[in-house]
């Protein structure tokens, strides 16, 4: 059983993390380990790129330190929430949807 739960909480990051990079790839520049409790807290303040523009430096000043991250620091969270993705050109998601159903 325990197996079958890791295999689930693994399934379920990957397809975490392929939704994020696809809307919000500056959020994988800040953990690793997506199912971090610390992490799914900041995705609940900042769900979109657009919620997270509007987030102050204080609000992640008392999440930095309620959370105790010391990896990060609040300007630097609020530096990485607020980038603009990197965006291709329009048709290569459509010719890497193609390329993949081969």
């Amino acid at each position: 059983m325990a197996d079958d739960l890791q295999q689930e909480r693994t399934r379920l990051a990957s397809r975490m993390r392929e939704q994020l990079w696809r809307y919000y790839p500056q959020m994988l520049e800040l953990a690793d380990d997506l199912a971090a409790d610390w992490f799914l807290d900041l995705w609940n303040q900042a769900p979109t790129p657009a919620k997270a523009v509007r987030l102050r430096e204080t609000t992640i000043e008392r999440f930095v330190k309620a959370h105790r991250l010391r990896r990060w620091q609040a300007p630097e969270v609020l530096s990485i929430l607020k980038q603009k993705p990197c965006r291709s050109h329009p048709g290569w998601s459509r010719r890497r949807a193609t390329i993949s159903a081969r």
